[in-house]
């Protein structure tokens, strides 16, 4: 017996999987760790020797 996918069939797995794959990208994006911080350097001024 064969099953035959409808169109709505298929947009509720697309969309399903469209949101598992945000849902992932989320929580993989959150858990990535902090860049280290800058060290902080003193500022450079360019002065012109006239």
């Amino acid at each position: 017996m064969t099953e035959q996918i409808t169109t709505t069939d298929a947009v509720a797995i697309a969309g399903l999987a469209i949101a598992t794959g945000t849902a992932v990208y989320i929580v993989a994006s959150q858990n990535q760790p902090e860049p280290p911080p800058k060290p902080t350097e003193p500022p450079i001024t360019l002065t012109k020797n006239s």
